[in-house]
């Protein structure tokens, strides 16, 4: 009872916030689907998947499970998740910088508000993140991103 309490306290103060302030917000699904470091990595995953098939003979669509199906598994999963975290965690530190030096004082998921006018800062965050993204591999002087994440298979 005292957790619904809380929450009810917490959504009235956050509109009562969201009304005396701009209402900032972020599609973050649309950032993340248009991130070129997304869509870099998504190649890479897919090469990835591609060469343990071939390495240990499998194809991931099977129901079949193996010892070798296993480990190819283990490894595309353990390369996911690390390139999701590092894809998100890009997108969460373009956002807070976003705040920072534009003195917002609330930044809120596109998708949680149901109803009320705020500025859509979704296209401006992705802009940077490319720009830095491109900014990145032409200091490396590289025209494909090869990641250390990436095993030898």
């Amino acid at each position: 009872m005292k957790k619904i309490i809380y929450v009810f306290f917490f959504i009235i103060s956050a509109s009562t916030f969201c009304r005396s302030e701009k209402l900032i917000l972020v599609d973050y699904s649309y950032i993340l689907d248009n991130y070129y470091k997304t869509l870099s990595y998504n190649k890479t995953l897919h090469n990835l998947r591609d060469k343990l098939e071939k390495k240990y003979n499998i194809k991931f669509n099977d129901k079949n499970t193996d010892e070798n199906k296993e480990k190819a598994l283990n490894i595309y999963k353990t390369i996911k998740t690390k390139f999701t975290n590092e894809i998100t965690t890009d997108i969460d530190i373009a956002i807070a910088f976003a705040g920072q030096t534009e003195n917002y004082n609330l930044i809120c998921e596109k998708s949680v508000v149901h109803y009320g006018k705020g500025k859509d800062i979704s296209k401006s965050i992705l802009k940077f993140l490319n720009n830095v993204y491109f900014h990145e591999l032409t200091i490396k002087n590289e025209k494909k991103l090869q990641s250390d994440l990436f095993p030898t298979v």
